[in-house]
């Protein structure tokens, strides 16, 4: 695995008023050649509950990419 400086494009979501859900509030990364995804999610104190990280491989046998 290699890292390099790249664009990367970043989605904040949050809860909507009056509702409930472990995470409230989640943020998304992709690089711009989709290599890469990473996502924070956050509890309503502004805590981190968990941080994923996945990499795009690709499975010649069935000729398509996905991440693992």
């Amino acid at each position: 695995m290699r890292y390099e400086l790249t664009s990367r494009l970043v989605v904040e979501a949050r809860i909507q008023d009056g509702q409930s859900h472990i995470y409230a509030r989640r943020v998304s990364t992709w690089t711009t050649t989709v290599e890469s995804s990473l996502s924070d999610a956050y509890d309503s104190r502004g805590f981190a509950l968990c941080a994923r990280g996945l990499r795009l491989v690709q499975y010649y046998d069935v000729m398509v990419p996905w991440y693992r």
